[in-house]
């Protein structure tokens, strides 16, 4: 594709259907336009800025020596941050897919933390006060107790029952679900993306979970949160297999889950 051909097909993609109508537009006679879009005539560095700027493409692509076409936005870059750009161009498509996946998952897990509720949990420690400030100061956040098991979910060692070590915590109350017994934090990535290693989640107590609900469970000795099937319980991560009780294990649902922090 030549200069000319290119600038005309932007014309018509950004809804200037005549020369004149872009032309009148850019402040050239129409005559110039045509000898631009014809290949009839090189343009000046101005009229290049001046399109680039008004269609928001680059010089290289209105130049054709690139099919990159949104203009990238100019930002401060350290030494190092260049150099990763310099590398990065340096490998082949596999090894850049492999690097934008890593960045993904990592972009993602950062957000994930951004946006982690501002209640700090201390371990044992009963909070007392009845309403407490958001640290963004939106106003007050009314709080609800709630029995918290010390034993994390998915990793977690013990029974359930008069030996489980609980504390009472409170949690701003908008975020407990209807029907809340208990909570406990995660504990693993083996729910992810559902629910992320140190997420608080809150259930009801129950014996009772219909297909595919997230539960709370106990085999022998140990506490998982899990999608319930028929065959057994499911992680949704996929680097997990599915849990499948063996002929001396023992499955027992301890709740399901109504929601997280």
């Amino acid at each position: 594709m030549t200069f000319g051909e290119r600038l005309m097909a932007l014309r018509k993609e950004n809804g200037y259907s005549t020369r004149n109508e872009f032309a009148e537009k850019l402040g050239i006679p129409s005559t110039t336009l045509r000898n631009y879009e014809t290949d009839a005539r090189e343009p000046g560095h101005a009229f290049l800025i001046q399109v680039s700027k008004l269609l928001n493409v680059s010089i290289d692509y209105l130049l054709c020596t690139t099919e990159e076409k949104e203009l990238v936005k100019p930002c401060d870059l350290k030494a190092s941050e260049y150099t990763h750009i310099e590398r990065y161009r340096s490998i082949d498509d596999f090894g850049r897919e492999t690097v934008d996946l890593v960045l993904d998952r990592e972009v993602l897990r950062f957000e994930h933390q951004k946006s982690e509720k501002r209640i700090k949990i201390l371990t044992g420690t009963l909070v007392d006060f009845h309403e407490i400030r958001d640290i963004d100061d939106t106003g007050p956040c009314k709080l609800r107790p709630v029995k918290t098991t010390l034993q994390s979910l998915s990793a977690g060692i013990g029974t359930f029952g008069d030996d489980d070590t609980f504390t009472e915590i409170n949690y701003p109350d908008e975020k407990v679900p209807d029907g809340t017994d208990f909570a406990s934090k995660i504990s693993g990535d083996s729910m992810e993306p559902t629910y992320y290693d140190g997420d608080i989640v809150f259930y009801k107590l129950t014996e009772c979970l219909r297909e595919g609900e997230i539960g709370v469970f106990r085999k022998n000795n140990e506490r998982f949160i899990k999608e319930y099937h028929r065959d057994g319980l499911v992680s949704h991560n996929p680097a997990y297999d599915m849990i499948v009780p063996g002929m001396d294990d023992h499955i027992e649902i301890i709740g399901k889950v109504l929601g997280k922090l």
